[in-house]
């Protein structure tokens, strides 16, 4: 019984020490973030502080109390000597006890604080590091967020802003789009640094607000403009409404675009109507259908027309306005179908019968009169270019008669002593040049054939000399003589030739250059006539 009693003893000892801890405030990692706010580990280290003091006097007062009630210990005299006797192990066990538990305490390692301590934490890091930090949020990794005071109360103050601009969000109904626009500068505060979910549902907040917020701006712009008085110049104001809200015309759902359209299409209608009757009082149904001038004003009226409706040609009242100028100038046509036919079959060139049919078929209706005229036009366009092709024939028959009659006469010139002229030369001298150009363009259009290798060098040849051409840049005849015994006439003559054009002609060009060449140079040939044509058949440089 009396082991029982010590093994109680001694643990209710034990426990009552562990009791006795305290938890100070430690840090795991630490880092600067911005506006002098910090981010950092919050953890506690647990120490049982008061395990010096409890434990030996709990000891004594158990040890006491045992042997109080306990018989006396052989050796003493009396009840109050047992009852020093083990209040005095009782102590020396609390010690030992105190002992054990301190050095239990300081082998245990940090533990992270929990969500619903990070406030007391913060508390406990203020009065041990002297500052006045005030907990914000909780970050990543297990991380919290602390403010120091002067920013505490300006995130404080956004913090009232920021609820207020979500009540309205939320709860008010007359939200417009100058209001949105406030919410959105709001969004743009740095104070959403420290608060980034926020920013996320007050832009949600807003984009959902977008829709009904435009609607009812454009609305009331719309129901401004639809109250002044029905003058054509504030139809003008229903296109640059449109125009000038095209941001907010895209957050409008397609009924409340259609609404709006109805609106305005409304008011439009009205206005047109008074100023379409207001024209065919004042321009139209005073007009001689009969004199062909007639279509011209019609068309006058019906171009201002088209400039004035511009955007609203699907309104009823503009297409049945239109159809009836149509109708009007096809019947003016009717009754000049003899003078317009009669005027086509005058014009000479397309431009002019494209401006014919044009000023007298344009804007009108599709009845047969001005569909026959339209077949008209195109029989006599059929003929005027025909008749182009006959004349651009011609004219180039003429010049080919001119060519030959200047060579003719070239050719038949001739000199006392039967040698050919200075002109006549230097034609044989061209004709060898073109026949060199001629080559040239031949090698220049050569392609690679994949199945003859060979053809691969005549092209890249082709690439040198393409675009390359020869060219007679000086000649003189110097003298003739009679050739003994060959035919023909040994003359000696200056020349000087040239290249240009192309990758070859231009490196020729360089090289000429550079060199000082290129001066006119004394060759001889042998000049035959041959069926009325002087030839050179030799050449010695």
């Amino acid at each position: 019984m009396k082991i029982l009693k010590t093994y109680f003893l001694v643990c209710l000892c034990f426990i009552t020490s562990f009791s006795c801890t305290t938890k100070k405030a430690v840090v795991g990692s630490e880092s600067n973030y911005k506006e002098g706010a910090i981010t950092l580990e919050p953890k506690w280290e647990r120490r049982n502080t008061g395990v010096w003091i409890v434990a030996p006097l709990v000891g004594a007062g158990i040890g006491g109390a045992y042997g109080y009630n306990s018989e006396v210990f052989e050796g003493l005299e009396n009840q109050e000597q047992n009852v020093l006797a083990f209040g005095g192990a009782g102590l020396v066990g609390g010690l030992l006890i105190a002992g054990a538990v301190r050095n239990n305490s300081l082998r245990k390692k940090p533990v992270s604080a929990k969500p619903n301590e990070y406030t007391t934490w913060t508390k406990k890091y203020n009065r041990k590091n002297g500052t006045n930090y005030s907990f914000l949020r909780e970050v990543k990794g297990g991380h919290i967020l602390l403010t120091p005071e002067k920013l505490t109360e300006e995130l404080d103050r956004f913090q009232s802003e920021y609820q207020d601009v979500i009540s309205s969000l939320n709860n008010n109904p007359s939200v417009n789009w100058d209001m949105l626009d406030r919410y959105r500068r709001f969004g743009q505060d740095k104070s959403f640094e420290f608060f980034p979910e926020q920013r996320v549902e007050l832009t949600r907040l807003i984009a959902q607000r977008e829709p009904k917020a435009a609607y009812a701006t454009l609305s009331e712009k719309m129901e401004q403009i639809v109250r002044k008085p029905l003058d054509l110049e504030n139809v003008l104001l229903l296109s640059y409404l449109k125009q000038n809200n095209r941001a907010l015309y895209a957050k409008l759902s397609t009924a409340q675009q259609n609404s709006l359209q109805q609106m305005a299409d409304a008011y439009a209608s009205r206005i047109f109507t008074a100023h379409f009757e207001k024209i065919r009082n004042a321009s139209l149904q005073s007009l001689d259908k009969k004199d062909l001038a007639s279509a011209q004003r019609i068309d006058e009226v019906y171009n201002l027309l088209t400039n004035q409706t511009r955007g609203f040609s699907q309104l009823q009242v503009v297409d049945e306005m239109f159809a009836y100028i149509r109708e009007l100038k096809g019947e003016v046509v009717s009754e000049n179908e003899t003078k317009i036919a009669a005027y086509f079959q005058r014009l000479n060139t397309n431009s002019q019968l494209t401006a014919a049919r044009s000023q007298y078929l344009d804007n009108t209706d599709q009845r047969p009169v001005v569909q026959r005229l339209n077949s008209l036009a195109e029989t006599v366009s059929s003929q005027i270019l025909a008749e182009a092709e006959r004349r651009e024939a011609e004219q180039a028959r003429q010049a080919r008669e001119r060519e030959i009659a200047k060579f003719q006469t070239l050719m038949n010139q001739t000199t006392p002593t039967g040698e050919p002229t200075e002109e006549q030369m230097r034609f044989a001298i061209q004709m060898q040049v073109d026949f060199k150009n001629q080559e040239l363009g031949n090698l220049a259009n050569a392609e690679y054939d994949r199945d003859n290798p060979m053809s691969a060098f005549s092209a890249l040849i082709g690439t040198f000399v393409k675009g390359t051409e020869h060219y007679l840049e000086y000649f003189r005849k110097i003298a003739c003589e009679k050739s003994a015994g060959r035919g023909g006439y040994v003359c000696d003559y200056s020349l000087k030739r040239n290249v240009k054009g192309g990758v070859s002609g231009n490196m020729a060009n360089s090289m000429i250059s550079q060199l000082g060449a290129g001066l006119a140079t004394i060759e001889t040939g042998r000049f035959v006539k041959n069926e009325g044509i002087w030839m050179v058949v030799e050449i010695k440089k």
